[in-house]
């Protein structure tokens, strides 16, 4: 294949090289968003997607390294120990920081997940500097990844927040239009039983009917244990696993969504529609910094009721990055 004719992207939603998807649909909405975004900028360019987390045959690491352009996309991708937690895999070895079987990749929205906080490793910033080019500038989504990267393998690096979000500049953070619906949703791995219940019980407070939206493939098992649930089921309409359905909610009904899912927010903000963020570790909170994003922390009741009232607690619409944005884009014109 003629290496100008393609670009390749480490696709995280892609759980490996045969097709099979994320059980996290957070990944299928980062994904759309890239994709749209690399067809706009290069728009004569076939995209080949790989898993970041699934070995690379000999045949797919050339055509990664023959490509026009190689990205690393969005999603919890950078971590600080690759001796813990590798997800980025490209190739098994004991020697995997020094001959990753790749280079000149460039990043393109990831963020920090394991390790957030502690200091990377020395294997681990070598796999980095390894893998990553020097010459590109590389974009991550939140102003805690680029400062990271900068100080410990000196490359140039941007703050241009998750691609999914680069369509949202000045859209409205307040709730301006009350719903008699919400639609809401919770999250299977980082559970908070206690909390959780009262989110669901606040919420058959302030609407009529409540829409619950699985996000990931364990949500439903997890909703159904909880006793504010049981207690509501009669209000509580269930989506199905599938982003399909609930794009098309998105597109036909009137509601505002409050959820512990910060892609399903993005989406639903995408669409112009009222929403709430619950924060259930750093992600969210350190995407919202510089963003303006509507996130508070999931257990700050006093807030999320101010918010279902209309009080304003946002000062600011979402303000995105917008020249680092372009920065990041226009070197490859």
């Amino acid at each position: 294949m003629n290496p100008e004719k393609y670009i390749t992207l480490l696709d995280p939603v892609l759980k490996s090289n045969n097709e099979e998807i994320s059980s996290n649909l957070g990944d299928l909405i980062i994904s759309r968003s890239m994709i749209s975004i690399l067809s706009d900028i290069f728009p004569e360019k076939e995209i080949i997607r790989f898993s970041p987390s699934a070995d690379l045959d000999n045949k797919q690491k050339k055509l990664i390294q023959k490509a026009a352009y190689s990205f690393i996309g969005g999603s919890n991708l950078l971590f600080s120990d690759l001796r813990d937690y590798r997800q980025i895999l490209i190739r098994k070895g004991k020697l995997l920081w020094l001959i990753p079987g790749i280079k000149n990749m460039i990043l393109f929205g990831p963020g920090w997940g394991e390790g957030y906080g502690n200091k990377s490793t020395l294997k681990t910033r070598l796999f980095y500097k390894n893998i990553l080019s020097s010459k590109y500038i590389h974009a991550v989504r939140d102003e805690y990844s680029e400062e990271k990267l900068k100080s410990e393998i000196n490359y140039k690096v941007l703050n241009t927040n998750c691609p999914s979000t680069w369509t949202l500049d000045g859209k409205k953070t307040n709730l301006q239009n009350k719903s008699t619906t919400v639609l809401f949703t919770l999250t299977d791995y980082n559970k908070e039983i206690t909390t959780d219940n009262i989110l669901i019980q606040n919420l058959c407070e302030y609407f009529k009917q409540l829409v619950f939206f699985p996000q990931g493939a364990n949500d439903i098992e997890y909703i159904t244990t909880l006793e504010q649930y049981i207690k509501n089921k009669g209000r509580i309409n269930m989506l199905p696993f599938d982003l399909g359905s609930f794009d098309s909610f998105i597109k036909t009904e009137d509601f505002n969504y409050v959820g512990t899912r910060l892609h399903g927010g993005i989406r639903c903000i995408q669409q112009d529609k009222a929403a709430l963020i619950l924060s259930v570790d750093h992600r969210a909170l350190e995407m919202a910094k510089n963003s303006g994003l509507p996130v508070i922390k999931r257990n700050d009741l006093g807030l999320l009721k101010k918010w279902l009232e209309g009080n304003k607690i946002f000062n600011t619409n979402i303000t995105l990055p917008i020249k680092n944005i372009n920065n990041w884009r226009q070197q490859f014109n």
